[in-house]
């Protein structure tokens, strides 16, 4: 049975994830231009935290998608090309990835996965007082 979304839970750093989502939703926003519309999805699948990010931007050019999540890899003439290695950096040192979803229709769609921390963990996480897991909030 999937575990509700409010009780789900992930072990990270809580800036380091943050920064994560954060840097995702800033490139959709980028993206997208002057009538931006960015979606957040979040859900609980295959024991694992999903936070999608979709825009209606005009999606990641196919010549672009292999290197996307390459470090200084950029379209941009003011970016860094930082931004999506970095998030790729971050996911894999917390157990999951991130990856750009195919495109159907306009815009673009990046999965952001993790794993989630198990229930008795977190029991015992709590009992020996230690706080390493951030409760996940829709």
């Amino acid at each position: 049975m999937p575990a509700a979304v409010h009780d789900a839970c992930i072990t990270g750093n809580r800036e380091a994830l943050s920064g994560a989502i954060l840097n995702l939703i800033s490139n959709a926003l980028q993206h997208s231009g002057p009538d931006a519309r960015v979606c957040v999805d979040v859900r609980i699948a295959h024991n694992r935290f999903e936070l999608r990010v979709r825009d209606n931007g005009p999606g990641v050019a196919a010549e672009y998608r292999d290197r996307i999540f390459e470090p200084f890899f950029t379209s941009r003439p003011d970016g860094t090309g930082l931004g999506l290695a970095v998030v790729r950096s971050v996911a894999r040192a917390h157990g999951g990835d991130v990856t750009l979803e195919k495109p159907d229709g306009t815009g673009a769609c990046f999965l952001l996965s993790l794993p989630l921390q198990a229930a008795d963990s977190r029991q015992r996480d709590t009992a020996s007082g230690h706080q390493t897991s951030q409760e996940v909030a829709a």
